[in-house]
């Protein structure tokens, strides 16, 4: 099962940002590659427009389906500010799709990685919000309900001196946030602390659960930083593993060797798949090539992002940064195939 149910992002709260972690946000950014260098499918079903045909369903949260009912490729489509945030799954085969479900328009959605921001689940997002001046966490539900995990945080008329992160969903459902604590050492200046705790969502005001490994992370966790651990815990640091777009147990990753802020962003010409256990600890000296297997045709120069591999990591699905998607062998073996246009607001989530 991959652990990369995500990313994404995490483009909500502005256009820029929705540009920042999807699929690209023009279609004349890059052009395709030669007509050697891949193989195209018989064109999907598109509208007038050119974008894949949607379903006039949207279910409600109290309809969406388990992960054990959905088959294709989940991802997350948003078309703006003001707009629903919808999760949709992909056939891998003709790029057709339909909605899953979809958080309406809210304020203060996620501003990195949607990996570890949307529940293992797909109904739930995490994210902090400003109530009364004091920063909360918690999360979004499909009824754009907000769910508090820090009730307890407030503000006298000097301010507050605490406030609330969210870090995100572990693959288990756990949500995790951390609490910045500022205080004034006798010598001067100001001392920041930070704990981290975890909780069921199912009781989101009951027992909470201290995570003393992250404890000492100074400083509030970088979209680089945060990622799903192979054993389903949610961990972050400053190795070369936060750079990996998506995982398969029990130790392969897939990323695209390129530069962003965003994890969701990173876009390069070529794919990686590799061992996680080889990646260096590093972000100095952080590559994904060293080691790992080239998925694309050496020659390819089409810039592509978010890889995330089907549930045997046979096969890899991919966009380009002009909105294509592909699919490519998960060995790199073949060349890759188009499956459809017209993906630039969306950012693929996780291959059931």
């Amino acid at each position: 099962m991959t652990s990369s149910i995500g990313r994404m992002l995490a483009v909500f709260a502005s256009s820029s940002l929705c540009c920042a972690l999807v699929a690209g946000c023009s279609a004349d950014q890059n052009s395709e590659p030669a007509s050697s260098d891949v193989v195209r499918n018989s064109p999907s079903v598109v509208d007038v427009q050119g974008a894949p045909t949607l379903s006039s369903s949207v279910p409600t949260s109290t309809q969406f389906p388990s992960r054990s009912q959905i088959s294709g490729i989940v991802a997350g489509h948003h078309q703006g500010d003001d707009e629903p945030y919808e999760i949709v799954v992909i056939d891998p085969s003709t790029g057709e799709h339909q909605v899953l479900g979809e958080f309406p328009p809210v304020d203060n959605l996620p501003q990195y990685s949607f990996e570890t921001r949307l529940s293992p689940d797909f109904t739930k997002i995490a994210t902090s919000k400003r109530i009364d001046s004091v920063l909360h966490a918690g999360w979004y539900d499909m009824a754009g309900q907000y769910t508090d995990l820090t009730p307890g945080l407030s503000a006298d008329e000097f301010g507050s001196n605490t406030e609330a992160q969210i870090v995100g969903f572990d693959a288990k459902g756990l949500i995790y946030w951390q609490i910045k604590e500022s205080s004034v050492p006798p010598e001067g200046g100001e001392r920041i602390s930070y704990t981290v705790y975890r909780a069921d969502p199912s009781d989101p005001v009951g027992t909470r659960e201290t995570v003393p490994t992250q404890s000492a992370v100074v400083g509030a966790p970088t979209a680089f930083q945060i990622y799903r651990a192979m054993d389903g815990s949610l961990t972050w640091d400053k190795s070369c593993r936060g750079s990996v777009y998506s995982t398969m147990a029990p130790d392969t990753y897939f990323g695209v060797e390129g530069h962003s802020t965003l994890r969701a962003h990173i876009t390069g010409t070529q794919i990686y798949r590799g061992q996680i256990s080889k990646l260096t600890t590093s972000m100095m000296s952080c590559t994904l090539k060293d080691g790992g297997i080239p998925l694309l045709p050496s020659s390819s120069s089409l810039e592509v992002t978010q890889p995330v591999p089907n549930p045997d990591g046979s096969k890899v699905a991919f966009l380009a940064t002009n909105g294509t998607l592909y699919t490519v062998d998960g060995y790199g073996r073949e060349r890759p195939i188009q499956i459809g246009t017209g993906f630039q607001n969306f950012a693929l989530l996780e291959w059931l």
